[in-house]
């Protein structure tokens, strides 16, 4: 299952201030949401959406050394 996480950027900056608003089913409510966040910050945040798979184990290197 897919879910899409919405994250509040300053300025659109990811090294700057940023806050999570929120995890959604569907990329057309997190982007709503994104959008009046957006408006509801006075335009000094924008929305970052990040598709994630729930429980998908993310691969790291030394995993290919496990026994």
């Amino acid at each position: 299952m897919k879910i899409f996480i919405l994250e509040m950027q300053r300025w659109g900056d990811n090294e700057t201030h940023h806050y999570l608003v929120g995890a959604f089913t569907t990329l057309e409510k997190a982007t709503e949401a994104g959008r009046k966040e957006a408006n509801w910050r006075g335009g000094k945040y924008e929305p970052n959406i990040e598709e994630i798979e729930i429980d998908a184990k993310k691969q790291y290197p030394e995993d290919d050394f496990d026994e």
